[in-house]
């Protein structure tokens, strides 16, 4: 017992005195690359074109794939696909397609001059506010800072994978948040409360040479410095890949869409001259993947 005593002083120190574990720092953000610096109007170029749909004109039934619904409900359903390329009925143009070079020197990139997007949850849908336009697809710089907001009734929880990993919570009175998208890349912006079909992308990038195409599918980027480079283009993927249901209700609670499909094409740039060139695009571009992928019936 005398030996228990002699001890416990003992333990009271250790107790007292005990460390606590290291948190570790986050990882140190690098600021956005200067842009402009060797920039020279005097020897930059124009490149303008067109993003084009190449054979049948499509049908897709992503939701309807995956039984989210039964009747009527499935055609709107499957209409509120965001990924599903917004095809021009006359010339097969695709609009709200991103487009954005490659290979771009910063110093040699003009300053940035594309207009900050706004992440929007607006009537069950995602958008991204932009050109002053709402478009499932958006451009921002690696290091500003974006307005995400919502202005559905009811609590909303907006989440962000990718270039960019978070979750917020609207409440009912609905006012705007911002966070600094410091990773380049692509940021899936979607519902956190079960409405999986909302979803919009957000392309970070270095550098502005990047556009979103008109709904004839066509774009242009200006003041682009004589070299040369690769243009690429970025589209969402319209199939659904997998989901999960609510283990209670049994209703599809949340999707992921195959793998984005990305085409590019070489061009060169010369002063003070236009290049012009186009992108196609056809249903078999986008790819399935998965043994569970859902298959239509």
């Amino acid at each position: 017992m005398r030996q228990r005593l002699a001890c416990f002083p003992f333990l009271l120190l250790l107790v007292g005195c005990g460390t606590r574990a290291a948190v570790p720092a986050p990882p140190a953000v690098e600021a956005p690359t200067p842009l402009g610096v060797n920039f020279n109007p005097a020897r930059a170029g124009t490149i303008e074109g067109r993003v084009s749909w190449q054979g049948d004109m499509p049908t897709w039934h992503a939701y309807r794939d995956v039984k989210t619904t039964v009747g009527r409900e499935v055609d709107s359903i499957d209409f509120l696909n965001p990924a599903i390329p917004k095809i021009h009925a006359e010339n097969r143009g695709i609009g709200q397609t991103l487009v954005f070079l490659r290979s771009v020197d910063p110093k040699r990139s003009k300053p940035w001059d594309i207009p900050a997007p706004k992440a929007l949850a607006h009537n069950n849908l995602m958008h991204l506010e932009q050109f002053g336009r709402l478009s499932p697809v958006g451009i921002a710089r690696r290091g500003d800072e974006i307005e995400l907001s919502s202005t559905n009734t009811e609590l909303d929880l907006l989440r962000a994978e990718g270039a960019a990993f978070f979750t917020l919570a609207f409440p009912v009175e609905r006012r705007p948040l911002a966070r600094v998208m410091d990773r380049a890349g692509v940021v899936e912006f979607s519902s956190a409360v079960g409405k999986y079909w909302a979803k919009a992308w957000l392309m970070v990038l270095e550098h502005p040479y990047a556009a979103i195409t008109d709904d004839e599918g066509r774009f242009s980027l200006s003041d682009v410095p004589d070299g040369d480079y690769e243009l690429v283009l970025w589209m969402p993927n319209p199939h659904v890949e997998r989901f999960e249901r609510d283990p209670e209700l049994l209703r599809v609670s949340r999707v992921w869409h195959g793998p984005a499909l990305e085409k590019s094409v070489r061009v060169t740039v010369k002063a003070k001259e236009r290049t012009e060139t186009g992108l196609c695009v056809g249903a078999g571009d986008f790819k399935r993947q998965g043994a569970n992928a859902p298959r239509s019936p």
